[in-house]
Formats: structure tokens, C-alpha cells, sequence
């Protein structure tokens, strides 16, 4: 069943449901302006999608209950990539830009692709 939901938050939700549940393809706009394009399996960001963030940084890749997993690209806005093969955790969205050479390539096994 497709339709589109607004939160009392101001988020929303646009696309696939099952059984009361996002599930299949969907868009989930943030009331801050971030926003998700992908895959939802039982209410939870489940396969692939983009997450795009109002600063201009997005993670392109795998998602596994609600949580960024698998093969995937982080960019920031300043151009810098970071290819992950593996587990991608939630944390990743917080380290500091100015850390990210040994800091991500030591704590997710990831590998540096480009920094600027």
C-alpha cells in the first residue's frame, strides 16, 4: 500500500507500508531537512538507500535494521569519501572531519579513499 504520513514532529513519510509498517521503498523527510531515500523492511532502514544531510554530506550504501551495515561511501561536503566494507556504525556520523584518516581506518576497517 503506497501513502504519505506527517509526524507531529514534523517528519514524514512517503511510499510502501505493510501492515501499518514502512516497508519496500520509501522517503523519510526529517523535520530538520535531512533526508532518507531507500529500502525499509518492518519500520527500519533495511537494504540500500541514500541518507542526504542538509550540510551537504550523505552515506550512499547498505542498511541492516536501522543501522548503516555493509558496502557503502560516506561523503563529506568538502569532497573527502570514505569507502566502507564491513559493519558501518552509527558513530561514523559524529567523528570529527579534522580525525578522519587514522581514526576510521583503525576503529571500522574501512579504507580511505580520497581526503582533501
Amino acid at each position: 500500500m503506497q501513502k504519505s504520513e506527517k509526524y507531529a514532529h514534523g517528519d514524514s513519510y512517503d511510499r510502501e507500508y505493510l501492515n501499518g509498517d514502512r516497508h519496500g521503498k520509501g522517503q523519510y523527510q526529517l523535520a530538520n531537512g535531512n533526508q532518507y531515500y531507500g529500502d525499509w523492511k518492518n519500520d527500519k532502514r533495511t537494504g540500500g538507500g541514500k541518507f542526504q544531510y542538509v550540510s551537504g554530506e550523505s552515506y550512499d550504501g547498505e542498511y541492516l535494521n536501522g543501522e548503516k551495515h555493509g558496502k557503502g561511501e560516506y561523503k563529506w561536503a568538502s569532497g573527502s569519501i570514505f569507502m566502507e566494507i564491513g559493519k558501518m556504525r552509527k558513530e561514523l556520523d559524529g567523528i570529527n572531519k579534522n580525525e578522519i584518516g587514522q581514526m576510521v581506518t583503525d576503529m571500522y576497517g574501512g579504507i580511505l579513499i580520497c581526503q582533501r
